[in-house]
C-alpha cells in the first residue's frame, strides 16, 4: 500500500499547494518563456549559505539585519514556459532585467504580455551574466496564452513569506 506524502503546511496554516516554479537561467541550456502578466514584480532578496537558497527581505525583523548578507534585487516575471508547456515564474537579476529592454518594452506598449524572452548566460558558466533576448511571438500564441500569473502571491507559497 502507497503512504500518502505528509502535508507540509505553511505559516497560515493552509497546506502548500503545487503551483508554478521559479525559472532561473541555465549556464548549460538556453530557456525560453512568453510573458504572462502586463508588468513585473520585484524583491530585494538574500542568499543564506545555511539554507542554500535566496530568501526575499522582510524589512525590520529580517535575517539580513543580524547577520553580514549581501542584498540584491530581483525582478519576477509571471510566464509560460515554452519548452515545459506550463506557466512557471522567470527570475531576472537587476542587471538581466536592466540589459533586456523589457522596462522600455513596458512604457512603450503598456504591457509585456506576449513578449517571448530566451534567458541565456555568458559565458557558459553558473556565475556567467545572464542575458535576456527578446523573441518574436505569432499573435495566436499570444491569444491562447493563459491568464496572468499572481506573482506576489506565488512568491509567498513558495517562499513560505509574506512579501
Amino acid at each position: 500500500m502507497n503512504a500518502r506524502p505528509p502535508i507540509r503546511w505553511d505559516d497560515n496554516g493552509q497546506p502548500r499547494r503545487p503551483g508554478p516554479k521559479i525559472m532561473h537561467a541555465k549556464h548549460d541550456e538556453k530557456r525560453e518563456a512568453i510573458i504572462l502578466n502586463p508588468d513585473s514584480f520585484g524583491v530585494y532578496i538574500h542568499w543564506f549559505a545555511d539554507v542554500r537558497r535566496n530568501q526575499p527581505c522582510t524589512g525590520q525583523h529580517c535575517r539580513c539585519n543580524s547577520e553580514p548578507v549581501n542584498v540584491s534585487w530581483r525582478t519576477y516575471l509571471g510566464a509560460w514556459d515554452v519548452r515545459g508547456k506550463k506557466t512557471c515564474i522567470v527570475e531576472l537579476p537587476s542587471q538581466g532585467w536592466g540589459d533586456s529592454g523589457l522596462l522600455k518594452v513596458r512604457q512603450e506598449r503598456g504591457t509585456l504580455r506576449g513578449i517571448g524572452i530566451e534567458l541565456d548566460r555568458f559565458p557558459r558558466v553558473k556565475t556567467g551574466r545572464v542575458t535576456v533576448r527578446r523573441l518574436r511571438v505569432d499573435d495566436a500564441i499570444v491569444a491562447a496564452l493563459p491568464q496572468p500569473l499572481d506573482v506576489k502571491a506565488e512568491l509567498e507559497r513558495i517562499w513560505y513569506s509574506r512579501l
